[in-house]
């Protein structure tokens, strides 16, 4: 009889095995309908204990194997709560499903990196191409790589945004091709905002280049934020100017939006840069998440590149922006 099993001494004898590991030590034994006895055991583990999982899986078998039970690998099963897991086992008792071993992760936060720029070249590339994280990549408009780089940057499996110029405070600068800036009327500016969106291909969400006078009126930032909602678009503030609205009227206006925590090259000295990753992984376990941007330099990609292992073992996740803003943390 399935019921022999006695299912809380199993998931003492697992948790025994999790702490001989030290891992994080959470096992949840949950009803799930799919499976005759309603067994589901939760394993959950972080990044940072990657290693052990290997030993765990072993001292799991044994465990199962005393209790006259057998797990089989099964990467293909759903399950039926829709639980995400990077590894999953069909729990048998005498050849009958009774359940599924899930392994799960658990993170300490979540960080969002935008890399701003490309479109001036593809010189870079070769680095981009080492990034096996989902880092956002943000696109500048009508450049003579703008069009390549969305491709190519698409294919390689990174979220590609418009890097959307916008007119700064300083008359001296000028943000580029494609700049909105204050006066237009809203239908010209929703016209070259397309035009914009358009010269970007597969593009997923907006942040804006400099921008700081257009992100401080109300009405063009109106107009810019619900043709981004309209069309599917987030859009990430640069928070180029403290005098921002844009999260005020993204509330209103019910596009999908978020604000950069931090800039992670505006001095560009390596020690600066790599204290800029410090302070992102700090911020990022003590509120849960949060939000970077770089720019499409060597050095930048270089830093970029060393840190993503140091990320990884902060038992932090790197996740596309286009996820970062629909999750909550508590506070």
């Amino acid at each position: 009889m399935l019921s022999e099993v006695n299912y809380g001494k199993l998931a003492e004898e697992i948790s025994s095995c999790l702490n001989r590991e030290s891992v994080a030590n959470e096992v949840k034994l949950c009803k799930d309908r799919a499976y005759e006895t309603g067994i589901c055991v939760d394993i959950f583990i972080k990044p940072s204990e990657d290693s052990s999982i290997k030993r765990i899986k072993s001292g799991l078998k044994n465990i199962f194997n005393v209790s006259n039970i057998k797990i089989y690998a099964a990467k293909d099963a759903e399950c039926a709560d829709k639980t995400a897991c990077f590894e999953k086992y069909i729990i048998r008792v005498k050849g009958k499903s009774a359940g599924m071993l899930r392994f799960n992760r658990v993170y300490s936060g979540y960080i969002t990196i935008i890399i701003d720029d490309f479109g001036n070249s593809l010189d870079y590339f070769y680095l981009v191409e080492k990034i096996k994280e989902p880092i956002n990549c943000a696109v500048l408009p009508h450049l003579r790589y703008s069009e390549e780089s969305a491709v190519k940057l698409h294919s390689m499996g990174f979220e590609v945004m418009l890097h959307c110029p916008m007119e700064p405070e300083s008359k001296a600068i000028d943000a580029g091709k494609g700049m909105l800036f204050c006066g237009m009327d809203r239908r010209e500016a929703e016209k070259l905002l397309k035009k914009n969106i358009d010269s970007v291909p597969f593009c997923a969400g907006i942040n804006n280049h400099m921008g700081s006078k257009v992100c401080a009126s109300k009405e063009l930032v109106e107009t810019v934020l619900k043709q981004a909602d309209r069309a599917g678009l987030f859009f990430v503030d640069s928070l180029t100017s403290g005098n921002s609205v844009m999260s005020q009227v993204a509330e209103e206006v019910g596009c999908a939006f978020m604000e950069r925590d931090i800039f992670l090259d505006n001095i560009k000295e390596d020690e600066a840069i790599k204290s800029s990753f410090e302070d992102l992984i700090k911020l990022s376990k003590k509120n849960g998440k949060a939000v970077a941007i770089g720019h499409y330099r060597e050095q930048t990609l270089r830093i970029l590149i060393s840190y993503l292992d140091v990320i990884k073992y902060n038992n932090l996740k790197i996740v596309p922006a286009s996820q970062m803003v629909n999750i909550k943390v508590e506070k």
